[in-house]
């Protein structure tokens, strides 16, 4: 009986002792997949904090037309066309982008090519035209000028039924310009006649009685 009872207690400590060993060994790979968990998910924000900063760099490298100590009261300006392809509309757009340029007050300087092709063809353009203020906050924008322009432009031209030899082209700017956190400060739809002996001619002289007879409207927050 003694030896038999040695034998149980032989045999009940080593199966205490293989359970000790495989709770250990539980354990221990439950710390490893703890650890392991940690390491992805350390990997993981590291990789989404790269792409972030990726993305950031990309957003700011949009603005491409403001040095870097740009005065205080500078203007940033984009304006599209209204009509994509369109030659005149485009050639409204860069007379106008000018002569708005022209038309500032003294005290400010005016950055007409602000943005890479980017801010339009990747849809920011639209999305701050529409409201959306977050592309300003992560460009960086006012801490780089003091207000933003955004603007489409558009013509309709025709011949004059009076004579013949004439063009009218009516010009329609419709613009928003933002201030401090994308605030609207001014926006509005205004639209001119330009006669010319051609298209080009009628657009230009349209675009000029506009920002001639007009410009008070674009810039009545900037003390104008």
């Amino acid at each position: 009986k003694e030896v038999v009872a040695r034998f149980e207690g032989h045999k009940k400590e080593q199966e205490r002792l293989e359970e000790e060993k495989k709770m250990s060994e539980l354990a221990l790979a439950e710390k490893k997949a703890e650890l392991d968990s940690q390491k992805r998910e350390a990997a993981a924000r590291i990789e989404a904090e790269r792409k972030e900063q990726e993305r950031l760099t990309a957003l700011r490298g949009l603005v491409a037309g403001i040095p870097t100590d740009a005065p205080e009261n500078g203007l940033g300006l984009s304006i599209i066309v209204a009509r994509l392809g369109d030659r005149l509309d485009k050639a409204a757009a860069e007379y106008l982008s000018s002569a708005l340029t022209r038309a500032a007050p003294e005290h400010f300087r005016v950055f007409p090519n602000m943005f890479a092709p980017g801010f339009v063809d990747n849809g920011h353009f639209a999305r701050v035209f529409a409201g959306n203020a977050m592309f300003l906050k992560e460009a960086g924008i006012f801490s780089r000028v003091r207000f933003l322009a955004l603007g489409t432009v558009g013509s309709d031209c025709k011949r004059d039924v009076t004579a013949s030899s004439i063009q009218i082209c009516v010009i329609t700017f419709s613009f928003k310009i933002l201030g401090e956190g994308g605030t609207v400060v001014a926006s509005e739809t205004i639209s001119e006649n330009g006669p010319g002996f051609s298209d080009n001619g009628a657009v230009q002289r349209g675009v000029d009685l506009l920002v001639e007879r007009q410009s008070n409207k674009f810039y009545p927050a900037m003390g104008r």
